[in-house]
């Protein structure tokens, strides 16, 4: 299932997709190759090619970008187009495979029709650290999209971790090194995450090396290029392939040794196919069409720098060719390449260094040079002379090494890279990732947690009519009143006067017991609900009152609270070693906040307070230690909303059962 890219066969131009055009293409598509076009709405992609393509690449957006929410909302229809896609294709017991960066929220919007699904999710593009992923205004929406698949897949190791540490530091997941336990944020489901390197499809290039005309063609370029050494280099004409960089790193060479001017050539060869004016908005073509001609104009004046300085009447040391060129002449210049330089600012794959190492032979192999930011650099350093694109001293040495470098040590290089070229290639990656997902899906079928459905708001209402006694009990933060942090920090929640006289005109009705539960201070709830006449449980079950009553009843009578200042002195300890922390004091409990904190710090130092609470102030005090996601709290043991609500429910039971019969 995809999106089909028409172009004109004469220029390679792209097609306007009119309604006709789609149902022809559907029927080709369908009967003959048994593909699902999904056409998304025009000009509807500019959020993943816009904004979320060039942040991952760390190239940040300017005030210029001119994204706003209908961007935002294109990137939800397309989503949304592939859903309905998948789902009228889908059988029970299919597996659903999807890929990149486009459809990130697609695994969310599969899982909330088909809980039951299984998704695997593999990512082609390079992910950023969590302090440039969180730069993203929509950053959690596109977490919590893509973790609701069984297994997400990434190119190397550096990626996957770093998309696990945007879970810890954006949505405050706890992960493992393996992928992430069933939360609701993860979609219900058990989320592995995985490395499966990506590779090329070395076939074609094995028959093509086999052919006359590419033997032809490379006989032709060893006599071109007779008694000089050929560097040379296969790029798009994108900022993040650091074409520049090259060209900066080659002039430093021929300024320190003037003679290489004459005794190298260096080919940059930059394809022109890409997106056309046609595939995309007036506005896009014209920011894509304009950076391309800014670094053209940039590569010109550079190349042009070069040869005008190093350049003779007979020879240049600098060519570049801007243009598409066949892919035998491609081949028979990796083929009889010295150096080859593939030099990315932040690239997933360096497919021209794959191609150079399978078509590279042993008995005259050249050299790879390889940026140490490409994702293949991790795969190939031991194949590659590595390097700093932005470092030009550092990569004109490179150069000059690689130039110089003795066979054997070259076989070395070649040696291995080779082999790795041909044992990880586009099949292995498929059949692996495949793997991994038919493994998840047998181990995350056992630890699945299905998220209750939405409550249906009529029954309940249904269900309250017809009752003769009803009991309703609330939470306070998170359903009264939100969730926010500000509350712990002691400044006073506000719950609005409709929600206050709904809550009064309930707890007056003589057949109703209202129950209200908090781990919140009693001065806090006394002073927020103090209108209220209803049950009130404060400070996590520790205390309750009754309705319209002022005094205040203890499940611990009297409270042994010896422990609760040393416990409060470690707190302290901790919350002064880790800013945005703070202690919490309440009569009987105490406990350590870290909502706060930025990354997962906090829970690191949570680990070392627990060491030091147990082997220090409850050694043997009647207290107990409740570890939650963002705190860790000290009560006394035995103490507990579920203990609370239990005795007061019994004290309701056997009150109104007194007369007879039980009317709970």
């Amino acid at each position: 299932i995809g999106t089909p890219l028409v172009r004109r066969g004469s220029d390679h131009g792209g097609v306007a997709v009119t309604e006709a055009l789609q149902e022809e293409l559907e029927a080709y598509l369908r009967s003959e190759l048994g593909v699902v076009p999904v056409f998304p709405p025009p000009n509807r992609d500019r959020f993943a090619d816009r904004m979320i393509f060039p942040l991952f690449h760390y190239s940040l957006p300017s005030a210029e970008t001119g994204l706003g929410n209908s961007d935002w909302e294109g990137y939800e229809l397309v989503n949304q187009a592939f859903r309905d896609a998948v789902l009228k294709e889908y059988r029970r017991g299919d597996l659903i495979w999807i890929s990149d960066y486009p459809l990130m929220l697609l695994p969310k919007l599969l899982r909330i029709q088909r809980p039951d699904i299984t998704i695997g999710f593999y990512l082609h593009c390079v992910f950023p650290s969590s302090e440039v992923y969180r730069i993203l205004p929509q950053r959690e929406d596109i977490l919590r999209g893509v973790l609701s698949s069984n297994i997400i897949g990434f190119h190397n190791f550096e990626y996957a971790q770093q998309f696990l540490n945007s879970c810890i530091h954006i949505l405050g997941l706890e992960c493992s090194a393996s992928g992430i336990e069933a939360c609701e944020d993860a979609g219900g489901t058990t989320t592995k995450v995985v490395t499966v390197p990506l590779g090329i499809d070395i076939e074609p290039y094995k028959s093509m090396l086999n052919s006359e005309d590419t033997r032809n063609r490379i006989e032709e370029l060893k006599s071109t290029f007779a008694g000089k050494k050929l560097l040379v280099a296969v790029d798009r004409l994108e900022e993040k392939k650091g074409i520049p960089h090259k060209i900066m790193a080659y002039h430093k060479v021929l300024q320190r040794c003037p003679s290489w001017a004459t005794r190298s050539v260096f080919v940059q060869v930059v394809g022109t196919s890409g997106k056309s004016t046609e595939e995309t908005s007036g506005d896009d073509a014209e920011g894509d069409s304009g950076e391309q001609q800014r670094l053209l104009q940039q590569v010109y004046q550079m190349v042009g720098d070069v040869n005008s300085k190093f350049g003779t009447i007979g020879h240049l040391p600098m060519h570049f060719l801007c243009q598409d060129i066949s892919h035998r002449d491609i081949v028979a210049l990796l083929v009889h390449a010295d150096v080859m330089i593939d030099t990315p600012l932040r690239d997933v794959l360096s497919r021209s260094a794959h191609e150079f190492l399978c078509c590279q032979e042993d008995h005259d192999c050249g050299v790879l040079i390889l940026s140490e930011f490409s994702g293949s650099a991790q795969s190939l350093r031991a194949a590659a002379l590595t390097v700093n694109p932005w470092d030009t001293n550092a990569f004109a040495d490179a150069i000059e090494e690689a130039l110089e470098m003795e066979l054997h040590d070259r076989l070395e290089l070649h040696r291995y890279g080779r082999r790795y070229v041909y044992d990880y290639t586009l099949k292995h990656w498929a059949a692996n990732f495949m793997d991994e997902l038919l493994t998840a899906e047998r181990e995350c079928e056992d630890e699945r947690r299905q998220i209750p459905p939405q409550l249906n708001h009529d029954m309940p209402i249904a269900a309250l009519r017809k009752s003769a006694r009803r009991l309703i009990v609330l939470g306070f933060s998170g359903t009264l009143v939100p969730h926010r942090s500000r509350q712990i920090n002691k400044i006073l929640p506000k719950m609005p006067s409709v929600l206050l006289s709904n809550l009064q005109v309930i707890a007056e009705d003589p057949a109703t017991q209202l129950i209200v539960v908090s781990g919140l201070s009693r001065q806090t709830l006394a002073l927020t609900l103090g209108a209220v006449s209803c049950w009130i449980i404060a400070e996590g079950g520790i205390c309750w009152r009754e309705p319209g009553g002022t005094e205040w009843s203890s499940m611990v009578e009297p409270p042994d609270t010896e422990w609760l200042g040393p416990v409060k002195e470690i707190m302290e300890y901790f919350a002064a070693r880790t800013p945005g922390s703070n202690v919490v004091e309440m009569r009987s409990s105490v406990s350590w906040v870290y909502q706060n904190t930025q990354g997962d710090h906090a829970a690191i130092q949570s680990k070392d307070l627990l060491v030091h609470l147990w082997a220090g102030p409850l050694l043997s005090a009647p207290a107990e230690v409740l570890v939650e996601k963002d705190s860790v709290t000290v009560r006394p043991t035995g103490a507990g909303k579920a203990q609370q609500l239990e005795r007061l429910l019994q004290q309701l039971c056997s009150e109104d059962g007194a007369g007879g019969v039980n009317p709970w």
